[in-house]
């Protein structure tokens, strides 16, 4: 729907497959949420300690990696679909992973794993401890010890090979210990190229990504182990060792288990820590709760909505947000479209006490019903402190919203927004107080120059991350004059993330040049202009909302241009 005071042209839209669209919008969100795990969750960053294998979470399988791990990471995750209704291991289990490999490639190169009593008790390097659990049977160190080492150490945090002591100090202070020496009748390798946690993940065979990424996964699907690669030596020629090991001794299958509390009992037998206990058994999932909505309508059952209910809400959200107002000395156009029905996007134009105007677009995080109820409680806020603010400014009115909402708001949710003070009560100028609250910059263009465009605001906070006081901290404020032929535009993220068919994003750039080319035409006609442009370009679906709004200050030539046009079309 466009609201501006004329009625517009309806725009062709091409027609789409429902189950298509909803299957497009739900992959793209799980992918901006697959990015933000990648950027701040530490469960998808892991690599073994080489630092030559990034660990799928989802999996366990290692993916070599030894230049860039998150790049590798994008790639893979960009030719697999199992991360989608997947969930991954907890931290516990990749530790264990990271330990098994680093075990594997060191054991029988360090003998600081390989501290035993005379009992045949292990001692642990790392808390300096003998663990009564773990015991060598005879003179063999079997790959059920080695196991029980890689799950002891994966459950202390602590535990680190850059952390290791010396040989020769864990030796001075415990004369009592001797390495175990490597026999030709030792049992040994715990091998985690080849996980399988088929109860955690839905990845089909088809879905495999073998054979990508600097020469595939470490450990092929069929069985033949190819030795693994380590620093400083020539993947192409492993050791004699390690060919005896992989050839001659079955591999050892990775069990994923809660790890239990270690009890570690001193040398000279004090009391037993269970310090060490690793609580981190959290997972993520990607999968959407609307996701079982987009499954039932590709199966052929439709969607399940009950859409005179949603009509009559967005009839109701469309009264709260109510039309665009005639504001003296400039004009307004506003493109208000939501996804489905109703949105998380909205807009206000509150008249201050002084003939000044409050005007806002936002966007809350999340889509549908709930986003449409947050949204309503922060229009009738902001309408409250805007009706009792005695000297209005705009970064106290949004520090006061901030501090009025964020009980409303979920647990990790909030909102971005273009706010804005508009005093166009002289007639020469329109002056623009403007903050961007976690919001994207704004634009300014003007057709008759001499600056064509120039940028408005820098992004500040976010309304409901933190507290007001600290919005004013972090936010700045700035001011902008506009003058004859000045447009200020301003939209929402739905337009400039808007996605084509081939998973390319319109972006910023391209909005921007949008703005820019029709910027000699009228007001509503730019805006019209603009939302058909991203529509062409992401094939007419839209994956979120999308809202645009637009102030410009009229310019003398306007009248003669209108003129021209008119004449031009007598005459044809």
């Amino acid at each position: 729907m466009s609201l501006w005071g004329k009625k517009s042209k309806e725009a062709v839209t091409p027609q789409v497959n429902p189950a298509v669209e909803r299957e497009r919008m739900l992959r793209r969100t799980q992918w901006k949420r697959l990015q933000q795990h990648l950027s701040d969750n530490p469960l998808f960053g892991q690599t073994t300690f080489d630092g030559l294998f990034w660990i799928d979470p989802f999996t366990g399988q290692k993916i070599n990696a030894p230049f860039d791990w998150l790049t590798t990471a994008k790639e893979y995750f960009g030719t697999s679909e199992h991360w989608r209704k997947g969930k991954t291991l907890s931290m516990a289990d990749l530790r264990h992973i990271k330990w098994s490999h680093h075990l594997n490639e060191n054991f029988w190169n360090d003998e600081r794993y390989r501290l035993f009593l005379d009992n045949g008790l292990w001692f642990n390097p790392f808390s300096r401890q003998v663990d009564q659990q773990i015991r060598k049977d005879g003179s063999v160190i079997s790959r059920g010890t080695i196991g029980e080492i890689a799950r002891t150490l994966a459950a202390m945090p602590q535990a680190d090979p850059t952390r290791l002591t010396s040989l020769e100090v864990l030796l001075s202070k415990h004369p009592e210990l001797s390495p175990q020496e490597e026999s030709e009748d030792q049992e040994v390798t715990i091998d985690s190229g080849d996980f399988s946690f088929g109860q955690q993940t839905s990845q089909l065979e088809s879905d495999s990504p073998e054979g990508f990424f600097h020469g595939g996964i470490s450990a092929p699907k069929n069985g033949s182990k190819e030795p693994a690669k380590t620093a400083g030596t020539d993947p192409g020629k492993p050791s004699e060792r390690s060919l005896r090991r992989h050839s001659s001794i079955p591999e050892l299958p990775l069990e994923i288990d809660p790890p239990a509390a270690v009890s570690t009992p001193t040398v000279n037998g004090d009391r037993p820590s269970t310090d060490m206990m690793v609580n981190d058994h959290r997972t993520v999932t990607l999968s959407d709760p609307n996701e079982t909505m987009a499954r039932s309508d590709s199966e052929g059952g439709g969607f399940h909505d009950n859409n005179s209910d949603l009509e009559m809400a967005a009839r109701v959200q469309q009264q709260l947000l109510g039309k665009v107002p005639d504001i003296p000395n400039a004009d307004i156009a506003l493109h208000y479209e939501p996804c489905h029905y109703v949105g998380g996007d909205f807009y206000d134009f509150i008249e201050l006490k002084d003939g000044r105007w409050f005007i806002l677009l936002g966007d809350v995080s999340g889509h549908g019903v709930q986003a449409a109820l947050v949204v309503q409680s922060i229009i009738k806020t902001l309408r409250f402190i805007c009706m009792y603010a005695t000297d209005p400014e705009v970064l106290e009115i949004m520090a006061t919203l901030n501090d009025s909402v964020k009980s409303d708001l979920i647990s990790g949710q909030f909102f971005t927004c273009f706010a804005a003070i508009v005093d166009s009560r002289n007639p020469d100028k329109v002056v623009v107080e403007a903050a961007c609250c976690g919001h994207h910059p704004s634009i300014v263009v003007n057709a008759y120059g001499p600056v064509y465009m120039r940028s408005v605001g820098t992004k500040g906070m976010a309304v409901g991350l933190s507290s007001g006081k600290m919005m004013k901290q972090v936010t700045s404020v700035d001011t902008i004059e506009l003058g004859p032929g000045d447009c200020l535009f301003v939209w929402t993220d739905g337009l400039s993330e808007a996605m084509s068919p081939e998973e390319e994003e319109f972006g910023d750039w391209r909005t921007r040049a949008a703005c820019i080319a029709h910027a000699d035409q009228d007001i509503k006609d730019q805006v019209d202009a603009l939302v058909e442009y991203v529509l062409s370009f992401s094939g007419g679906i839209r994956q979120d909302d999308m809202s645009v709004m637009a102030l410009r200050v009229p310019h003398p030539d306007d009248a003669v241009d209108e003129e021209e046009e008119a004449d031009s079309e007598d005459e044809d």
